[in-house]
């Protein structure tokens, strides 16, 4: 690196966290000029970035079950498409299709389309951005964000951003420069060992916060200090309690003349010269004249410590959009108004990246295969729509959020139905399924109940229907009382006569 790429680079770390000072507080002149977020953020700041949230996924506890976390809540059991064309059937059949494609998407044949998106959701939250190449043979292959980018041959040929070439005239992107990794795992920029990749055949997985920002910062940057503080100071209170505990009680002698005695004991010389002595428990040691014990009781962690550790996780839980209680999945504390108010927070949350995932991958992994298997006849042409195929129609079941009360919730929805505030489609959609087949099950489960009830009947002589096999009566709930009316004489026994007739 030469002296005027050392001077860019050091008025262009726009990140805390990147900063090699010893406080991390220095505000280099460059943050306080309009500079793009990539001119912020230059190749070896990125790196470094990537490399601390790394080192913290793998050690951190924290870190590690955030990434858990938003993977279980924004994948689960994976996200599956619903096709939504004029013809029920090729739906079925382009569904049928993608799922057994999800099982062997990987070109390298190591893992499922669920587990692409796992990694996708944390690939953001620890490097910021990944890619796939779509491959001519119909698989995707998962590209990680550190082997896009720029060939030292090429710094300063043309507008590349950290390996992603741009249209300087309309920002544009032409395509990525991807690496593979070397024997010991390294990217080697000063190496031949690069492609490059047309956008056409790359899809690009980044949340941008700006719009002219090419590269994506992992979403733990602004935080990686304060995660790094947290988790130092845990190992150091660790530790720090466990040295208290090896060291019990300590003898005090008035006079210089030997050691305490507590009886027949162990006893060890270390290298400072100074007696460390074993007491076995459930024995009464006598004292020599002019000794006392004294207990070294730890006071490692304090009474102010907890409280700090929540204040601080509670920071960093704000800059990520979950609360305290879903980071650290501690529900034992809070009142009910406090609790919903943490689980519609997280369910917001959650809900922006499932929109996230399914826009910058899901969409373009069908609408990308989906037409590659009609070109290669794997399926059917598509319906057309006044000239117009929709194959790219499509919505994604995304899994459904079970934290609230469910009867409460469905006493919920069922008001906003009947005050016109919701429909039925919105509630399916919200639990991640797709009202026709919702429908169709339902038509076909009244159907087979019927059928079972006519044969029971035929069998046995009696009058079974098929809302006896089916009740969707709640458990331990009462039926709602009729409303009462007054009645005369003549009225009651008219209705003893109705329901005669009906009863025949």
């Amino acid at each position: 690196m030469n002296l005027l790429n050392s001077v860019k680079r050091f008025f262009a770390a726009g990140y805390d966290a990147a900063e090699d000072n010893r406080h991390n507080t220095r505000l280099a002149y460059g943050r306080r000029v309009g500079k793009d977020e990539d001119s912020m953020v230059g190749i070896y700041d990125r790196d470094k970035l990537r490399q601390k949230c790394v080192n913290l996924r793998r050690n951190d506890s924290l870190v590690a079950g955030v990434c858990e976390r938003f993977a279980d809540n924004v994948v689960g059991g994976g996200i599956m498409p619903q096709a939504k064309t004029s013809d029920s059937s090729w739906n079925d059949e382009a569904e049928a299709f993608f799922r057994e494609w999800s099982k062997v998407s990987d070109l390298r044949q190591r893992i499922g389309m669920r587990e692409i998106q796992r990694i996708v959701v944390q690939n953001r939250i620890i490097y910021g951005d990944c890619g796939f190449i779509m491959t001519s043979g119909g698989q995707l292959q998962p590209i990680e964000s550190e082997r896009i980018t720029t060939p030292k041959e090429l710094e300063g040929k043309g507008t590349i951003i950290d390996g992603v070439r741009i249209d300087p005239k309309t920002g544009i992107t032409l395509g990525y420069y991807v690496f593979s990794r070397d024997d010991n795992g390294m990217v080697d920029r000063s190496s031949k060992n690069y492609n490059f990749i047309p956008a056409k055949d790359f899809i690009f997985c980044a949340k941008p916060n700006r719009f002219d920002q090419v590269r994506g910062i992992p979403e733990l940057a602004p935080v990686i200090n304060s995660l790094e503080y947290v988790h130092d100071l845990q190992k150091a209170t660790l530790e720090k309690a466990k040295m208290d505990a090896m060291n019990a009680w300590a003898v005090i002698r008035e006079t210089a003349s030997g050691p305490g005695n507590f009886g027949p004991r162990n006893a060890s010389t270390g290298v400072d010269a100074v007696s460390y002595e074993f007491m076995e428990s459930g024995r009464t040691h006598y004292l020599r004249p002019g000794e006392d014990v004294k207990s070294l009781a730890s006071n490692t962690p304090n009474s102010t410590y907890l409280p700090f550790m929540e204040k601080s996780i509670r920071l960093i839980g704000s800059a990520l959009g979950l609360p305290y209680e879903f980071i650290l999945l501690d529900f034992s504390t809070g009142n009910y108004a406090s609790s919903r108010a943490a689980l519609l927070q997280t369910y917001r949350t959650f809900s922006d990246w499932q929109m996230w995932l399914s826009n910058s991958l899901l969409q373009r992994v069908w609408n990308w295969r989906i037409a590659k298997a009609v070109k290669n006849k794997m399926l059917p042409p598509a319906p057309i729509v006044n000239g117009v195929s929709e194959w790219y129609k499509v919505e994604w079941a995304f899994p459904e959020f079970g934290w609230v009360d469910p009867q409460n919730e469905a006493q919920a929805n069922l008001l906003e139905y009947q005050l016109c505030t919701n429909t039925i489609t919105q509630m399916n959609r919200k639990k991640g399924r797709d009202v026709e087949d919702v429908m169709r099950e339902k038509g076909k489960e009244f159907a087979f109940a019927q059928r079972i009830a006519e044969e029971i009947n035929a069998e046995n002589g009696t009058n079974l229907t098929w809302k006896d096999l089916i009740s969707a009566q709640i458990p331990g709930q009462t039926s709602a009382p009729v409303p009462s009316k007054t009645i005369s004489q003549d009225d009651s026994v008219m209705d003893d006569e109705k329901n005669e007739d009906d009863s025949i």
